[in-house]
């Protein structure tokens, strides 16, 4: 590959809430990648099936490690919006930090309203550019 060749993959991502408003919950979608493979990252996400979305928030993001075992908290990428239903492009490439040595990426949950435990089925595109 050369060095602007992206690397696409794909998954399937259950994601869901705590049932409280208080917690953000983390559903990572890709395995550890070492940081300095990668110089930027695009995330399309589409909801195949959920609970209840008006209740669910979902947000792109990423977590950094230094050993892709402890996992520091979730940071939103740049187009991070959040998607209710159907289909959410990425709307700009984000630059990959490299403050740590591995990176994974996914979707950050929130309760918006209610207290049950709401689920979400996400199609997650992840488009890596090589550095």
């Amino acid at each position: 590959m050369g060095c602007d060749e992206p690397n696409v993959r794909t998954s399937r991502v259950l994601a869901w809430t705590s049932g409280t408003e208080a917690n953000d919950l983390f559903a990572p979608a890709t395995g550890p990648l070492r940081t300095v493979d990668w110089v930027s990252a695009l995330v399309t996400l589409e909801v195949e099936a959920n609970s209840d979305t008006a209740a669910m928030e979902v947000v792109r993001s990423y977590s950094l490690s230094n050993d892709g075992i402890t996992w520091d908290t979730p940071v939103t990428l740049a187009d991070g919006a959040v998607v209710v239903s159907g289909r959410s492009y990425g709307a700009t490439l984000t630059s990959i930090p490299m403050t740590k040595a591995w990176v994974r990426f996914g979707v950050t949950t929130n309760q918006k309203t209610g207290s049950d435990l709401e689920q979400m089925r996400l199609l997650y595109t992840l488009t890596l550019v090589k550095r």
